[in-house]
């Protein structure tokens, strides 16, 4: 039987989707609100070097119950970045920033891939895939 560190983002975020209905879910879900807020993993600059510079589309997924995925769902798939002067900036002066990033992208439900603009917060991101 596999253990989970209840401390830990990951495990924290496969217990509430496994939970689904389930009182427990909102316990996790109160375990989730701390580490979304403190969430530091991803850069808005990692971000920008692994789309713009290294050329990659992404695909990002979020921390369950955080706005990005009430807003977006499980994940998106990222495209190309967009307004980046002041993260290109901060990139070429080798600082790290979270916060808020614009893309052009689109959700991962549903057949229907229509680009859309995608607006999230870095403290949203629980992993990134690279293609």
């Amino acid at each position: 039987m596999k253990k989970y560190d209840l401390n830990s983002l990951e495990s924290l975020a496969t217990l509430w989707v496994a939970a689904d209905g389930l009182p427990q879910q909102l316990e996790f879900e109160e375990k989730l609100r701390p580490l979304i807020e403190t969430n530091k993993r991803f850069s808005r600059e990692y971000l920008f070097e692994q789309n713009i510079i290294n050329g990659r589309i992404l695909s990002i997924f979020f921390i369950p119950t955080s706005e990005a995925y009430k807003k977006y769902g499980e994940s998106v798939t990222i495209m190309k970045f967009v307004e980046i002067e002041e993260i290109r900036r901060n990139f070429n002066l080798k600082n790290n920033t979270n916060g808020f990033v614009k893309a052009l992208g689109f959700l991962n439900i549903g057949t229907e891939k229509e680009d859309i603009e995608i607006i999230f917060q870095t403290r949203d991101i629980l992993s990134i895939e690279h293609r």
